[in-house]
């Protein structure tokens, strides 16, 4: 019905993009992506005032493999629209795709920037600087300055839903994983250097301590996480505390059972 008002306004020289639009919507709903795919094209050549239309046809193009057509189609959407979050959601997932985490980081920022409390949004942004840390080519200090950046990130996903199970165990492993990288590099250390194996000993302990916290709400949140578990017995096990590692060796031996 919606192509034949496209197709009966057509008649008097009119372009109908609302029924081009809901067109597209039943194609998409009935799998029908070729069909989708034209009219979209149609409606971007209407320059019609959805920005959804861009996202969506991008979609389709990257499903093709069709990278040129992809990014050609959100430059367009990022000129028409250029504050759509949706739009720029579509590019960023493109780069996140693609390993290119330094632009994904770029258009994160921006995505933020338009919605501000969105928690998936801080969470994908500490999960990026998350992944530029563990670049081995990073030097120490710029180490430390996106471990504090992906920190900020997941403390702001939690602070706007504070039952994110996610972000509360990113951090955990966050720093549970620095403080590994730490303590091998203070076993490289050698033996009659007291004074630097102390003060990478102290590091390590630090982050494993800062670690300990998040892991333990993430296990509040979700009891039954096994990875969880078995991060926090390692963590006990590190630490010190006999009677958290066997109160959580009980556990995971319950679940597994």
């Amino acid at each position: 019905y919606f192509e034949r008002q496209k197709h009966i306004n057509s008649i008097f020289g009119v372009k109908d993009s609302l029924a081009t639009y809901n067109a597209t919507l039943c194609a998409l709903q009935l799998e029908d992506n070729e069909t989708a795919k034209k009219y979209l094209k149609e409606l971007v050549n209407m320059d019609f005032k959805r920005p959804v239309i861009y996202s969506m046809l991008a979609e389709m193009y990257k499903a093709d493999g069709d990278t040129v057509k992809m990014l050609g189609t959100i430059k367009m959407g990022r000129q028409r629209f250029p504050n759509d979050l949706g739009i720029i959601i579509a590019e960023t997932n493109y780069y996140l795709s693609i390993g290119d985490l330094a632009k994904a980081q770029e258009l994160l920022q921006e995505a933020v920037e338009q919605d501000p409390e969105n928690p998936i949004l801080h969470f994908t942004i500490g999960s990026n600087y998350d992944k530029l840390a563990r670049d081995t080519s990073v030097n120490d200090e710029s180490k430390v300055a996106m471990l504090a950046e992906a920190e900020k990130a997941y403390v702001k996903a939690i602070e706007f839903k504070p039952d994110y199970f996610d972000a509360y165990y990113n951090l955990g492993a966050l720093f549970f994983n620095a403080g590994v990288e730490k303590f091998e590099f203070a076993n490289a250390i050698p033996p009659e250097d007291f004074e630097a194996y102390d003060k990478a000993k102290e590091e390590y302990m630090a982050y494993w301590s800062k670690a300990l916290p998040y892991l333990e709400q993430a296990h509040k949140i979700d009891p039954n996480d096994l990875n969880t578990l078995i991060a926090l017995k390692s963590l006990y096990a590190r630490l010190s505390m006999p009677e958290k590692l066997k109160e959580t060796n009980d556990k995971i031996n319950a679940l597994t059972e």
